[in-house]
């Protein structure tokens, strides 16, 4: 993170294990030096010139937070990201780029990226677009970065036992199952190297193992997650059977499902424009130490979902259900960084592919315009956001897009293996959702290694793995619904009092077994002669009873119906339908959980309508209308000059009217004039249909 409190960095030692499955060979290590705190992605800008620019902004307000261009914000200095208003034909938006103040490209249908040649040209390109009465706004193209985390090993193996896994890691993954062993901690050692003992509070996990004897690939639904991060090392063995592969998409060379993409079978490289989603690459630095440009990334999908039980390296959380992977890598390189327009591009490209959750493992202090918006338009997609890891209130100066009070952004902070709040994470009373398990935590680097990495990074993965759970158990759970059980179900501790919303930390069993869920609506309609027959299924989400189940005509919410006292019963699970419009379906359960589902029901069948004109005169012509319906008398016609919708006529209200004989009606009009013309059942179905006389 960048800000007021600037990139701290503490250096310790990690334990890097390779990770065989044959546990007769040795385990081989390492020590190099690590970045500490932090693990997560940050905007680094020029600390001591930005730090006076941070001002204290209250987390639920920062939407209206202006974004500017200064000196000391960090961006790409060649970039400018232009927002097209809406409505825009392409011809404007050319016209645009065109007298835009360098290179101009259009990267998607709503924004193009504006290439100049120095950051003072930059900054005067903002200034000039922004006065473009077509151009929404206008921002920088920011830089993300990459920075690594703590490590420490650990000793004993009860918790394979305990648990009933194999995993020959898993014994280290304390956040998993805490069995309140030891621990060796290297990365706090002063005494060089050898490792001091700190012992662990029992029992302070995430609750996650009898969920592992629930949930399965036979009674779970298919559920993608998109890690946006650095690149995914899917040839692992602990991930390949759980990544997500793209069904239609064949290794030719050729964009085969025509999404955009050229073999794009993981996911995308959004850093590189490619579909390699996985680099072994590494860099060594001036001090010999060997960083890995895809650690992160699968440091965090391992967490999600990294298989069980298959006798090597660790257990996910999500595994052995039909939660699968989807790699999106948007940050890379030597400093591991990436752009505003890399993270959105991946965020746009997850939700093409299906994607229902984001893990979001970075941040910054800088309120990303475009990047809010696209959180904010995707309000059916689940955001899970690491808080930061300065020791920040993050209600005073806020974290994006971990701050965004949107219900589809879920903020998570780092809880060490005592039960308390780590000395590195953020906080926040209001902005922050609950904390998980993020400070040392093993788990699997590229190149069959296992890493231990600190920091909310750590903790963002735990989340998001519960939270595939939810969504792989429950059909048709929406963010709002996610969140909120995930705040009620967090294991309460006076370490987090005032430090959270939740004034807790995760649990997984709690969150996923509650009875937080509302009911499930589903209807099927099926078309008689003079009405329709809807059949509704309320079925229950977690351990209640369904109570209710009533309805009512036209748009409502929940209150309406007053807790069910409200509103017509549905009687043996159907209701009959004899008027076309709008119903709301209401449902509720013993647990006092509420939902509804509005529908558009038509009432029978509509009616069919023919047009045929008639020469009259060199300046007229006669239409005649023929209208087919299971009770011609009772059908209404009416017209109007030019092109109408089916709502200008408001129900037969509106337009000229028409005599109706026996389904049959006619008009004059004038020769070369558009005319609409219009027809009402008894049920409230309605048609229309468009002419020109000629």
């Amino acid at each position: 993170m960048a800000g007021s409190r600037g990139c701290r960095q503490q250096y310790g030692r990690m334990y890097i294990y390779y990770l065989y499955s044959n546990n007769e060979k040795e385990k081989r290590s390492y020590m190099r030096k690590i970045i500490g705190g932090l693990a997560a992605v940050c905007l680094v800008g020029n600390l001591s010139l930005f730090q006076p620019e941070i001002k204290e902004v209250k987390a639920d307000t920062a939407e209206n937070t202006s974004v500017s261009v200064t000196d000391t914000d960090e961006y790409k200095t060649k970039e400018v990201i232009v927002k097209f208003k809406d409505g825009l034909s392409e011809n404007e938006k050319e016209n645009i780029m065109d007298e835009s103040p360098g290179d101009a490209q259009q990267v998607t249908d709503s924004m193009a990226v504006v290439k100049t040649d120095t950051k003072k040209e930059t900054a005067a390109a903002v200034k000039e677009l922004d006065q473009n009465s077509d151009v929404e706004y206008v921002q920088p193209n920011y830089v993300y970065r990459l920075v690594d985390g703590n490590g420490r090993t650990s000793g004993k193996e009860t918790a394979m036992k305990t648990a009933g896994v194999n995993d020959p890691f898993f014994y280290v993954q304390w956040g998993l199952l805490n069995y309140g062993s030891n621990l060796t901690d290297y990365v706090h050692d002063q005494q060089g190297g050898q490792g001091i003992t700190i012992p662990q509070k029992e029992g302070l996990d995430i609750n996650v193992k009898n969920l592992w004897k629930q949930l399965n690939k036979k009674n779970t639904q298919k559920v993608i997650v998109a890690n946006i991060d650095t690149g995914v090392d899917y040839t692992s063995p602990d991930l390949k059977s759980v990544m997500w592969k793209n069904p239609k998409e064949k290794k030719n060379g050729k964009d085969s499902d025509k999404n955009g993409y050229k073999d794009d079978i993981y996911g995308w490289n959004f850093y590189n424009n490619n579909n390699k989603v996985y680099s072994n690459k590494y860099y060594v630095d001036s001090y010999g130490d060997v960083s890995y440009e895809d650690d992160h990334g699968t440091h965090g999908a391992g967490t999600i979902a990294a298989v069980r039980n298959n006798g090597y390296g660790i257990a996910g959380i999500a595994s052995g259900t039909n939660v699968k992977l989807m790699s999106i890598k948007v940050l890379g390189g030597k400093k591991g960084e990436g752009t505003t327009l890399s993270v959105i591009k991946g965020i746009k490209y997850a939700k093409k592919m299906g994607a229902k959750i984001c893990n979001f493992s970075f941040g910054s202090y800088q309120n990303d315009r475009m990047l809010r918006d696209v959180i904010k338009e995707n309000k059916d997609m689940l955001f899970i956001c690491a808080a930061g890891n300065e020791r920040n209130n993050n209600d005073r100066y806020p974290v994006y897009p971990a701050s965004y009070n949107y219900s589809n952004v879920i903020s998570v902070a780092n809880l060490d293996y005592n039960g308390y709040l780590d000395g590195y994470s953020n906080y926040g009373k209001k902005s922050v959702l609950l904390a998980a398990p993020g400070t040392d935590i093993f788990g699997l680097g590229v190149r069959e290694r296992g890493i231990i990495e600190s920091g909310t990074s750590m903790a963002a993965p735990m989340v998001t793995g519960t939270a595939a759970l939810i969504y792989a158990k429950y059909p048709g759970v929406t963010p709002a619904m996610v969140k909120s059980a995930l705040k009620r179900g967090a294991t309460r501790l006076s370490s987090l009092n005032g430090k959270t919303a939740s004034g807790g930390y995760l649990n997984a069993e709690k969150t996923v077994n509650s009875n937080y869920y509302p009911p499930y609506i589903t209807v099927k309609t099926s078309k008689k002669k003079n009405y329709s027959l809807v059949k509704v299924s309320a079925k229950k989400r977690g351990s209640t009873q369904i109570t209710k189940v009533k309805y009512i005509k036209g748009k409502k919410t929940a209150s309406y119906f007053a807790n069910g006292k409200r509103g017509y019963s549905v009687k043996n699970s159907s209701i009959k339908v004899k008027k076309t419009d709008y119903y709301t379906i209401y449902a509720r359960d013993n647990a006092g959980n509420q939902t509804v589902k509005t529908v558009k029901i038509t009432a029978g069948k509509a009616p069919k309508l023919k047009v045929k004109k008639y020469r009259k005169s060199r300046k007229s012509a006669k239409v005649k209308i023929t209208a087919s319906d299971e009770s011609k008398k009772t059908l209404k016609f009416r017209y109007a000059k030019g092109k109408k919708s089916v709502s200008y006529f408001k129900k037969g209200k509106k337009g000229t009217k028409l005599k109706n004989k026996k389904g049959k009606a006619e008009f004059q009009g004038k020769k070369g004039r558009y005319y609409t013309v219009y027809v009402i059942d008894k049920s409230g179905n309605e048609i229309i249909k468009k002419i020109k006389l000629s």
